[in-house]
């Protein structure tokens, strides 16, 4: 039978596994938010960028009736606006793998502490 400290260290074991798998998961998305940001930014964001027409449309205010600048400016602002999207996504990804990271290292400490822990106990039955 199983002491209640070998109980507590499977238990702690268990869950630092859990918690490692959720968080490499999440970390992977991550990596793929750093690395093609374009392909986990939302599905409203990235089509407004796919057009001058679409951009232009959710571009303009209902309130003021406003210019429509010509062909080529709309283009170079429509991309612009997207580069700086596309860079704020990466970032978020960057923000989200470096917390992801402190996880990981706490959940791999606790993980060899108490694995360590009911080692020497099993050792000593």
């Amino acid at each position: 039978m199983k002491s209640k400290l070998e109980v507590y260290t499977l238990t702690v074991c268990f869950s630092c596994v859990i918690c490692l798998l959720i968080t490499l998961s999440s970390g992977g998305y991550s990596m793929i938010k750093i690395l093609s940001p374009e392909t986990t930014l939302n599905t409203y964001q990235f089509t407004r960028y796919q057009s001058n027409n679409l951009y232009w449309d959710r571009h303009q205010s209902d309130k003021e009736e406003v210019k429509k600048p010509s062909e080529s400016e709309l283009t170079s602002m429509r991309q612009e606006e997207f580069a700086l999207t596309l860079e704020s996504e990466s970032r978020e990804g960057k923000q989200s793998l470096i917390q992801y990271l402190i996880f990981i290292i706490v959940s791999s400490a606790l993980l060899g502490v108490h694995w360590t822990i009911l080692r020497r106990l099993q050792a000593a039955e």
